[in-house]
């Protein structure tokens, strides 16, 4: 059918003595009412495409009657219970106007089919539907209802305050998502409350808000063991005033929220899986994410996974005659091949040992060869010694001694014996020195990890 534009309304309007009722359904009753019963709203549509918009149109204009009658602005549902037939046709009505309630009542009221009636017209070649539908509705019924519901919730509150509170934690959590609510729904409905019903509810209310202070800031979560870097387990501790809270429920997001328990000493102990992030973040909370409890304590944990090269920070201290650019440089290329976090100092330098998950102490000596050494060339070799440290506790971890069989020879040669040392240093004198450095991480790399990660 073609769309009905503001002319053809007007049109349509104008010689509506000239429509004529081409099918219809429902109680025919309701459009010759002449009197408007006591208690019941009149809803009449506008002239809609089709048989769906009228019966909203309607509904929507009795709602409108009812909200004005109350005098707040205030969300009542009203739908059609059963259905209407339309050239045998099943019409089912499923809007429902404005947002659905949780609470029973007045509030949700159901439009039966025979409450229902509707036309469709044709003037010339248009077509159109007009519905009227009949709303019962009782304002002091409403009200009997907001002033029940204000008591019942003003009860439930009261209930809690006479509660010890650290052993009711979980349920004034539910209550404030309750009481939030409530609010959210009801706000307008107070001016329409009793008064002495209201004044009792708003007197437990600002217990409760007061109660629900103290919580806030006396409820404490701290992580135990953040000292460790990567630890196998993260221990959580909840305490309210001092006191442990035992058996309380925990929350704990990541990618999602996982409900804890804490045990009989008020903790958690979450285990990182590894193996399933790079860096995770974790916030911890007594109660679900939401602006409701937004006021609660809540811990971030940041946890990096060691599994991941780039999340483990070596210190390289090197001890040497020269602090050797040459040298500096190939280390450097080698770390950067596996992606470590990293950083290079001399042995004389000081530094702080929490920074850092391990040390490499690179200890490299030169030995002056006399025998093959003449006026134009001097030759020295290379030995050193390589340890992998905790840098706190200086615990070695293992250790790597070269020459070794697969680098059997180091040695360098310089115009004079000082140039002829620092290539040495450097290792410069070594064809595939860059291998060896890249195969000495590879195998540090499986030291640090199996010595303290293998999760």
């Amino acid at each position: 059918m073609k769309k009905i534009n503001i002319f053809l309304l007007l049109f349509i309007l104008a010689n509506f003595a000239q429509a004529k009722v081409i099918e219809h359904g429902g109680n025919r009753n309701l459009k010759k009412l002449k009197k408007i019963e006591h208690n019941s709203y009149i809803g009449i549509s506008e002239a809609c495409e089709d048989l769906q918009q009228a019966i909203d149109s309607a509904i929507s204009h009795a709602q409108t009657q009812i909200v004005q009658n109350l005098g707040i602005e205030v969300d009542i549902n009203i739908r059609i219970a059963d259905e209407i037939q339309s050239n045998n046709n099943r019409v089912e009505q499923k809007i429902t106007i404005s947002k659905k309630m949780n609470y029973s009542g007045v509030y949700n009221i159901s439009l039966k089919a025979n409450e229902v009636y509707w036309e469709k017209h044709r003037v010339k070649k248009d077509e159109f539907y007009l519905a009227y539908v009949k709303i019962h509705f009782s304002k002091s019924a409403y009200i009997k209802d907001i002033n029940e519901r204000f008591e019942s919730m003003s009860d439930e509150i009261g209930e809690e305050l006479a509660a010890p509170l650290e052993k009711n934690i979980e349920r004034l959590l539910l209550l404030k998502r309750n009481i939030s609510e409530f609010e959210r729904s009801n706000y307008n409905h107070k001016v329409l409350a009793d008064n002495n019903i209201l004044t009792d509810y708003q007197r437990n209310l600002a217990e409760f808000e007061s109660l629900w202070a103290d919580l806030c800031s006396n409820i404490h979560i701290s992580q135990i063991n953040s000292d460790e870097r990567f630890p196998k387990e993260i221990f959580v501790y909840f305490s309210y005033k001092g006191v442990d809270l035992r058996g309380l429920t925990v929350y704990v997001t990541t990618n999602e929220t996982r409900r804890y328990k804490t045990n009989s000493d008020g903790f958690i102990n979450i285990k990182p899986e590894y193996s399933r992030f790079v860096e995770q973040n974790y916030l911890i909370s007594v109660a679900p994410i939401s602006d409701d409890y937004k006021q609660l304590p809540q811990l971030n944990i940041n946890q990096k996974s060691p599994l991941y090269n780039r999340n483990l920070r070596f210190l390289v201290v090197i001890e040497s005659e020269f602090y050797e650019q040459g040298l500096i440089d190939d280390i450097s290329f080698a770390f950067q091949e596996r992606g470590f976090s990293y950083k290079i100092i001399d042995a004389k330098t000081d530094y702080i040992a929490n920074d850092y998950d391990f040390a490499l102490y690179i200890k490299i000596n030169t030995v002056y060869k006399n025998d093959i050494s003449n006026v134009s060339q001097f030759f020295y070799d290379t030995r050193f010694l390589v340890e992998l440290q905790k840098p706190a506790t200086r615990e070695v971890i293992r250790t790597w001694e070269y020459p070794n069989p697969q680098y059997s020879l180091l040695r360098s040669v310089g115009n004079s014996r000082l140039s002829a040392r620092k290539n040495a240093i450097a290792l410069r004198g070594v064809n595939n020195r860059k291998a060896l450095w890249s195969d000495l991480l590879r195998e540090i790399e499986q030291a640090a990890k199996q010595k303290n990660f293998s999760m």
